[in-house]
């Protein structure tokens, strides 16, 4: 009995590279990088809470450069709404749990009305934290709540500003292969799907629709990454070419699948 020692190695080899990268891929590590570094440059610069620079670092990796630029720049711009009311309530000595109430709804609404997705986290995190300040004038590191709030700005700037260069320098996200298998995987959806409309049969289209709009997101993606320098081995152009083709295809095949007025194919016709 022999025994194919190329076949046993390549098994191996592909088992080994299948758990580095379910626990150690490339945005993971990407991720505890960030964390990492944010941690170790607010203890350098003696940040007071480095723990908020780490975590702003965490929830800033995303899978393209422009998701993480957005998600810092909104991130940011709500933690400073965050932090401002919490300091303009102190002002007013409205530091109660009706005040934390208030804030919280007051917080969540304006982003929520700015459109700034999974910012209301780290901004009632601010917010709670400068609220809850408790000021101590004795002490030698004093700082008035205004600073505090302007110190925890800066903890999180800092995170979310490691976040996103170490997503932007460090194996930047590449969507090429994605879109690629993306693009197959459509194309043989509408095959089967033609085939079933001109034999007669019922057609779901869902999973058409659902990869076409992975497609025009990954488009977008790739457009906005393009503003950051970033460049890829597909072009643009192409990828919308490539997308007016499939919702010409997916027209055709919707309503077809609509009317019935295909005649069913046979051997005799």
């Amino acid at each position: 009995m022999k025994i194919n020692l190329n076949t046993t190695n390549n098994n191996q080899i592909e088992k080994i590279n299948k758990f580095f990268k379910s626990y150690f891929g490339i945005r993971i590590v990407k991720t505890a990088i960030a964390a990492t570094l944010a941690m170790i440059i607010a203890r350098f610069f003696d940040l007071r809470l480095p723990l908020m620079a780490g975590f702003s670092a965490l929830i800033t990796m995303k899978s393209s450069i422009f998701d993480s630029y957005k998600a810092s720049y909104n991130r940011l711009l709500s933690t400073i709404v965050g932090a401002v009311i919490a300091s303009t309530f102190q002002y007013f000595g409205f530091t109660s749990y009706l005040a934390m109430f208030l804030g919280i709804i007051a917080i969540i609404n304006i982003c929520n009305f700015f459109n700034w997705k999974d910012s209301t986290t780290l901004a009632t995190m601010i917010f709670i934290s400068v609220l809850l300040y408790n000021p101590d004038r004795s002490a030698v590191n004093y700082m008035t709540y205004w600073q505090y709030g302007l110190n925890r700005l800066l903890d999180t700037s800092v995170g979310l500003g490691i976040g996103f260069l170490v997503n932007y320098v460090i194996f930047p996200p590449n969507r090429s292969e994605f879109i690629l298998k993306t693009y197959e995987k459509a194309l043989l959806e509408c095959e089967e799907a033609l085939k079933a409309v001109l034999s007669g049969n019922k057609v779901n289209l869902e999973d058409i629709v659902s990869d076409i709009d992975k497609l025009n997101t990954e488009l977008e993606s790739i457009r906005e990454d393009s503003k950051f320098g970033h460049k890829y081995d597909i072009k643009t152009y192409q990828l919308s070419k490539m997308n007016y083709h499939f919702y010409s295809v997916f027209g055709i095949i919707a309503q077809f699948s609509k009317d019935g007025r295909i005649p069913i194919l046979s051997e005799s016709n």
